[in-house]
């Protein structure tokens, strides 16, 4: 991101690419609550970056391709460190929806699944929560934009795809599908 506009090689080709397919193609940034909404109603026709989600599959296509990967990692402000493996009951817990992950790996850890990353962040900032799984690099951000430098990447421990979700509800979802699908293959 530059200057409030989003930029990079892939952006490029595929605004590219698009521009012979589809009539226009504008690429926004805006808050995650907005954007999943307006995908829902149909107002906008892809997101990206978006990690699957089986919920909003009703309204979001990720069936396209990946576009890459991000990695996970468990957070603390404990000064006493641990890692999945050893949760137990008396730990707690917060995880962005958007995170597929195995409940048994944590073991009796009471979770709290919550909307944004953000709100995750701030849940173990205030002492809410002895944990948090996000996305590293997210999460690194928001704690270096909020000064928060009590709070820990304590344990790297996975990887999850990220994808271009086309929304299901937009005019142009069949026509974009269509050229992606060529794109992709």
């Amino acid at each position: 991101m530059k200057n409030n506009k989003v930029t990079g090689d892939y952006t490029n080709n595929i605004q590219a690419f698009l521009a012979n397919k589809v009539q226009t193609i504008t690429i926004k940034t805006a808050n995650w609550a907005r954007v999943l909404k307006l995908a829902e109603q149909g107002r906008t026709d892809a997101i990206y970056p978006a990690m699957h989600n089986v919920e909003r599959s009703e309204y979001l296509d990720y069936s396209l391709y990946k576009v890459s990967d991000v990695s996970l990692s468990l957070y603390s402000n404990i000064q006493n460190t641990t890692t999945l493996a050893q949760l137990s009951s008396q730990h707690t817990v917060a995880i962005p929806r958007d995170i597929n992950y195995d409940k048994s790996a944590m073991k009796d850890a009471k979770i709290f699944e919550v909307v944004r990353f953000e709100q995750a962040v701030q849940m173990l900032a205030s002492g809410r929560v002895d944990f948090i799984v996000g996305v590293t690099e997210i999460v690194d951000y928001l704690i270096n934009q909020k000064q928060l430098s009590h709070i820990k990447n304590i344990n790297k421990f996975g990887r999850q795809p990220v994808y271009l979700a086309l929304a299901k509800n937009s005019e142009i979802y069949p026509t974009l599908k269509s050229c992606l699908t060529v794109f992709s293959s």
